[in-house]
């Protein structure tokens, strides 16, 4: 998998130490043990940022005027000594700031037979350069400067962001709405819906689910699609699908040419 960095350097570490809760009461249905972390970072307008998120929610909002990230999680395991070995790092090397949970027995993502999870939730400066690699659970990111995302499975969501987006998604329905710069998406299955991108979208490879684009003042390129129907409107640009296998193609207000296999 290609090495994604996200954008954000860190002046100081830690600023606030861990601040922890922990119960044996049951936390949703299927929690025996929990456990809240809240930890804050000092960063300089520089900063680097990279996430790294297993199992459970995944949740990255941008404030307007903030210069910190604000690491908020709960986490959840079946066993008090599997509660015990989770938790949520943080590291800088080289100008760039990691943000990784740590599950038990050296397991980085968790897995559903374990039982384990962690719904994490950054709160990051508007302007940050975001790289994030989720594994499991519905994810969104909202706000930040730019994104390149990897995510394996669950429900994304990608809105406001002020430069380019790349994403390569595994499964799990994928939207992405109002995008300052172009985008392009490699993803294996479950729909895909764009709106309002000012630059181009391009879909690398879809293997199956609906495409739909409206509102992009770019070109809209789709390299590959296995199947499923492919839907063009209000675009600036060019229409192009390369090749389809399967699923209709339609298009509307469309300002450039239009290029579709017959």
């Amino acid at each position: 998998m290609k090495n994604l960095l996200v954008g954000l350097a860190v002046a100081s570490v830690l600023m606030s130490p861990f601040v922890i809760s922990s119960s044996v009461l049951a936390w949703g249905d299927e929690c025996e043990f929990t456990r809240d972390i809240e930890r804050e970072l000092s960063l300089s307008d520089s900063s680097l940022l990279t996430v790294v998120a297993g199992a459970g929610k995944l949740e990255i909002i941008g404030d307007a005027g903030r210069k910190t990230i604000l690491i908020e999680a709960k986490l959840c395991a079946e066993r008090e000594s599997q509660l015990a070995d989770m938790g949520v790092s943080s590291e800088l090397k080289s100008d760039v700031t990691y943000v990784k949970t740590k599950f038990a027995k050296g397991l980085l993502w968790g897995t559903d037979s374990d039982g384990a999870y962690i719904d994490l939730t950054l709160h990051v400066p508007a302007n940050a350069k975001l790289d994030v690699t989720d594994s499991s659970g519905k994810a969104s990111v909202v706000r930040a400067a730019s994104l390149v995302m990897v995510d394996s499975s669950g429900e994304l969501l990608i809105e406001d962001i002020g430069g380019n987006v790349t994403v390569e998604d595994s499964s799990g329905s994928l939207r992405i709405n109002r995008v300052n710069g172009n985008v392009s998406v490699t993803d294996s299955s479950g729909s895909i819906k764009v709106t309002y991108v000012a630059g181009n979208f391009t879909v690398e490879v879809d293997s199956s689910g609906s495409i739909n684009a409206e509102y992009v003042k770019g070109n809209v390129l789709v390299r590959s699609d296995s199947s499923g129907s492919i839907n063009a409107y209000k675009v600036g640009g060019d229409f192009t699908v390369v090749e389809d296998s399967s699923g209709g193609i339609e298009h509307k207000d469309v300002a450039g040419k239009v290029s579709v296999p017959d």
